[in-house]
């Protein structure tokens, strides 16, 4: 008896339970109910305003959700293609960042976290005045920094992602004439990259390797377009004074694939 008893009070305590939830699930249904009820009414008040017919309006009020979504939906996806990229840009400042830190402050260079580029900067001079004959300290910082820098741009799991390795000379205006000093900045650029490829470290490189390396590193001459004042900001951009010792430099940039990020956008925004 007691057993039977035991078993009533459980199925009467599972009964109560039902009872609830049915009740529960009828307010949903109402509530559904005189929502829909509330939108029907607003879609015949729209329709009677705008003298069309409710089909009509139901009709473009599909358009503009099926619109809305679509939207939303490439929104979506241009995040994530953006996401992608700022996530790979980060990742390489950070390798940079994080096997060259304490050497940069070493060899007087700064790297630049939006632009990825490391800029040789420091008040001594790097070359011979007006020539482009590397001095023997400069060239011995290269020595370092060029074994390293290769190293990490073709170890360190981002090579293919790297579409250009550029080397800029820059340099401080001066009394003589533009060409000269722009050619000036070519030929300084030109050594610097000369000096990266009869390095031990690139003749170690495979030939494979080698090739992508050669196709990839671009060097030009900037002249005195882009000095930069002292707090390594451009002239052209804060209408400070220049800094003499800070506009002459060379840098060392890594471009990423930006045009597959455009391509991909561009491909999302055609199928659409």
């Amino acid at each position: 008896m007691r057993n039977l008893f035991s078993e009533e009070q459980q199925w009467v305590s599972i009964s109560d339970i039902m009872a609830g939830l049915m009740i529960i699930f009828m307010f949903i249904a109402v509530a559904y109910i005189l929502e829909a009820q509330k939108t029907t009414k607003v879609v015949d008040d729209i329709a009677k305003t705008l003298k069309i017919s409710k089909d009509s309006l139901q009709f473009v009020l599909t358009q503009v959700v099926e619109e809305h979504d679509r939207l939303k939906n490439r929104q979506d996806s241009v995040a994530k293609i953006m996401g992608n990229y700022r996530n790979m840009h980060k990742e390489v400042y950070h390798l940079l960042r994080d096997k060259l830190g304490d050497d940069l402050d070493e060899w007087g260079a700064l790297l630049d976290s939006t632009t990825l580029t490391i800029s040789f900067q420091e008040q001594k001079a790097k070359f011979y005045p007006s020539e482009a004959t590397m001095l023997p300290d400069f060239k011995a910082v290269l020595n370092e920094f060029i074994e390293k820098y290769i190293s990490l741009l073709v170890d360190g799991g981002y090579w293919k992602e790297i579409k250009e390795v550029r080397i800029e000379g820059h340099a401080y205006k001066s009394n003589e004439p533009f060409l000269t000093i722009l050619k000036g900045s070519q030929d300084r650029a030109r050594v610097i990259l000369n000096k990266v490829r009869t390095h031990p470290t690139y003749k170690a490189l495979p030939d494979s390797i080698k090739g992508e390396l050669d196709f990839k590193m671009t060097t030009t001459g900037m002249g005195y377009t882009r000095m930069i004042d002292m707090n390594g900001r451009f002239v052209h951009n804060s209408n400070e004074a220049p800094c003499p010792a800070c506009s002459r430099r060379v840098t060392f940039s890594v471009v990423t694939t930006n045009e597959e990020v455009v391509m991909k956008l561009n491909n999302l925004f055609n199928d659409e």
